[in-house]
């Protein structure tokens, strides 16, 4: 049912207003999630629906109430959910001590290119593309035609949008006997961080370097991926991630965002920004090389995943493989 899909028709179609700061256009820090929208649940043998289109009329209920609102188009409308500041004490008028952001993709996106009026995007015109048919429910069904503009799509697309985020570019050559390796990867295609939103995702960066017989070549210079990437560990590469810690155990990462969590570190990319990285391994003894280059997300850690049983594939956003010498 519903509840197995997360939000359900009925959640997003129930808001009628979000409560947005004037001076900032973020949520109020002590109103974070569903504290800061107003849900509106209609009488029994009633209805009520919000939506984007203004022209709809239904009969088949008493009383029907059937609302435009086109803020259902805006990023604002996406703003409560996407943005939370947890943990810490209400102090003064409406604000919060010590909290720390958690979630924070309208942020992100309200600080990117993105939230220009005159040429940005909304998170709707990404995540719920329009253009695609021409009618919301079957017309044998009653459905309307319509323009495709109107007609948002609800699939929240997942590992097309994850493939088509980030740019990878990476050069190889031989110097001073050694192989160097020098890669960008950056947030080019979306309007907030990458990764974004839930703390457990994460993305890798991979850089590997192999011999003619597919034997791995030895890392001389260059970062290596930290212990929380569980199985890539050790591997020469480049983790980015916002890294909570609990404030009791000292834990981290931590995903109990219930209990007093910190920020360690975050290392995610910015709308916009690069990453830059090099990596120096030993020359082959046969003179050739192969070179592979991969940006991987992951939804959870490793452990927690393992722990609970879930068995979501590591995605693979980009990866680049360059020949060095003659094989």
């Amino acid at each position: 049912g519903d509840a197995a899909e997360g939000i359900s028709c009925e959640f997003c179609h129930k808001i009628g207003q979000v409560a947005l700061q004037r001076e900032t256009g973020l949520p109020y820090p002590d109103l974070p999630g569903i504290l800061s929208l107003r849900m509106f649940r209609p009488a029994a043998g009633h209805d009520l629906i919000f939506g984007p289109v203004d022209d709809i009329a239904r009969t088949d209920i008493p009383e029907p109430r059937d609302v435009h609102l086109p803020m259902q188009e805006e990023s604002r409308f996406c703003a409560g959910c996407h943005y939370g500041i947890l943990g810490g004490v209400v102090v003064g008028n409406m604000d919060v001590k010590g909290g720390v952001l958690v979630y924070s993709s309208f942020s992100e996106w309200l600080n990117s290119p993105y939230s220009d009026p005159e040429t940005g995007q909304t998170c709707q015109d990404c995540h719920m593309r329009a253009g695609d048919v021409n009618y919301f429910a079957y017309p044998t069904r009653g459905g309307v035609i319509r323009d495709p503009n109107q007609v948002h799509n609800h699939r929240m697309f997942g590992e097309s949008m994850l493939q088509n985020a980030v740019t990878l570019t990476a050069t190889a050559q031989l110097e001073n006997g050694q192989i160097v390796v020098d890669v960008t990867v950056t947030n080019d295609q979306t309007g907030h961080h990458v990764p974004t939103d839930s703390p457990l995702r994460h993305v890798m960066l991979v850089v590997e370097a192999e011999d003619g017989q597919q034997q791995l070549l030895p890392l001389v210079a260059g970062p290596l991926l930290p212990e929380w990437t569980g199985d890539f560990a050790g591997k020469p590469g480049h983790a980015y991630a916002k890294i909570l810690q609990d404030e009791w155990t000292g834990e981290f990462p931590t995903g109990a965002i219930w209990r007093p969590v910190q920020i360690k570190e975050d290392t995610r990319l910015a709308a916009m920004s690069s990453d830059v990285s090099q990596y120096t391994f030993a020359a082959p003894d046969d003179g050739s090389a192969t070179v592979k280059v991969q940006v991987l997300y992951r939804k959870a850690f490793q452990q927690l995943a393992e722990w609970k049983g879930w068995d979501d594939p590591v995605v693979v956003m980009e990866k680049i493989q360059i020949q060095v010498g003659e094989p």
